[in-house]
């Protein structure tokens, strides 16, 4: 479920795959908005910040396709301070740098991973933000996969490190993150999965894609799964709550860890607000972690290096699969993506 500005970031899994225009030997080309505000005004145009040369740690690839986010949106309607579009993308190395090289990469080589920089036909990446497509894995579903499963590995494994029977309280299920977090903690890690949804329709999702049985999915629309969940667990709690919910609902989900239980929060709303917690709440000693995958990307590049190598891997494995669905589009309908996410209606 997309949320409004300073919310989650619920990623979505929605594709560009550049058409065959997009390709000018002689001209890289960026998407841009033209009339910041206007989701029509979205076009390719030189990229004046393409320079003739790569870094020794620097991969160059011609993108054959994008991942798109509620936060591209947000950019190309002028409700955030950064200006560039674009953090997944999935191509073939066109160009590397010496250290890239070493690291087994190689030009002709399928690549996928964090894109941090613009939707660009020739995308420059730091080798640490990227690792090889698995064998048969197609470029809009390789590019689906960086974002919701990185920040569902960051969440349940380097913060909470969630071991089998523990138990899991997975906000926002429906979403792109929530459903990595469902595949995560459920099938991979083994944990007992509890879930929150915002409609009818994302609930039959959950149950249809994902066999959530009936009894362990709850409103996130209110503080009814309060109850729910501490009937559910016979009083217990749960020992990780992975939350986006905001305001009353985020003191409603810490109501509900068991002791020694650990709340990771992914939301924006209340960090942005500087909401206040009620610190009664930490007697179970309980923990609070913020995790921003996109600034662990800009930042860390060895812990990025590790996140990508095992979503790549993870993957490579069929352990996990992209979240459902799927939804590609011509580039040349750049727009039509940007206006679906706008609304919200998109599911994964």
């Amino acid at each position: 479920m997309l949320k409004q500005l300073l919310d989650p970031p619920d990623f979505a899994n929605l594709h560009l795959l550049p058409d065959a225009p997009l390709y000018q030997e002689d001209r890289p080309l960026r998407l841009h908005v033209g009339v910041p505000g206007i989701l029509d005004s979205l076009a390719f145009d030189d990229d004046e910040a393409y320079e003739d040369y790569a870094n020794d740690d620097t991969i160059e690839i011609d993108s054959r396709a994008y991942g798109v986010n509620f936060r591209d949106v947000m950019v190309a309607l002028d409700q955030l301070r950064e200006r560039v579009m674009g953090v997944e993308v999935a191509g073939i190395i066109s160009r590397l740098g010496s250290e890239a090289a070493a690291q087994g990469f190689a030009v002709g080589d399928r690549v996928f991973g964090f894109l941090v920089g613009p939707f660009a036909s020739r995308a420059r990446i730091n080798w640490h933000a990227m690792a090889h497509i698995p064998e048969g894995m197609s470029f809009e579903d390789a590019a689906s996969l960086p974002i919701v499963f990185g920040t569902a590995y960051e969440c349940l494994i380097n913060v909470a490190r969630i071991q089998p029977g523990q138990s899991v309280l997975i906000h926002a299920a429906a979403g792109g993150v929530g459903q990595a977090a469902i595949i995560m903690a459920r099938d991979y890690l083994g944990a007992e999965v509890y879930v929150t949804c915002g409609s009818q329709e994302k609930r039959e999702l959950l149950m249809r894609e994902y066999n959530v049985p009936a009894e362990r999915i709850f409103s996130s629309r209110n503080a009814s799964f309060v109850p729910g969940i501490m009937a559910a667990t016979g009083g217990r709690g749960v020992d990780m709550v992975l939350n986006s919910l905001a305001g009353p609902l985020l003191q409603a989900s810490f109501d509900v860890l068991a002791p020694y239980g650990h709340m990771v929060e992914i939301g924006k709303r209340d960090l942005e607000g500087s909401s206040l917690l009620d610190m009664g709440t930490f007697s179970k000693v309980a923990s609070y972690t913020s995790v921003d995958i996109l600034r662990t990307v800009g930042t860390r590049h060895s812990e990025t290096q590790r996140l990508i190598s095992e979503v790549a891997r993870l993957a490579g494995q069929k352990i996990i699969k992209p979240v459902y669905p799927v939804t590609a589009y011509p580039i040349g309908q750049a727009s039509k993506a940007f206006r679906l996410l706008q609304t919200g209606k998109h599911m994964g």
